[in-house]
């Protein structure tokens, strides 16, 4: 198995993306920021307001968010 900078040089950004999905779809607020292309405090400052895309908080307090709602959440802005 490749890690995924490795992937990223074989594979197009398509079939990265599409074993992302597959393998591991929830994205911390650092990996989320990073996919949206904004900063951590942006993202912070959107699920604080509300208005940022759907986020789940696990028991433990962890902030996560499912690469589908990123997805949406661009597809409407």
């Amino acid at each position: 198995m490749y890690t995924a900078a490795e992937q990223l040089g074989v594979l197009n950004a398509n079939s990265f993306w599409k074993l992302v999905r597959q393998h591991r779809p929830w994205f911390n607020p650092k990996e989320a920021a990073a996919y949206l292309h904004v900063s951590i405090r942006t993202l912070e400052s959107w699920r604080a307001h509300g208005n940022g895309p759907t986020f789940t908080k696990r028991k433990t307090g962890f902030v996560r968010y499912h690469i589908d709602h990123l997805d949406a959440f661009m597809a409407s802005r």
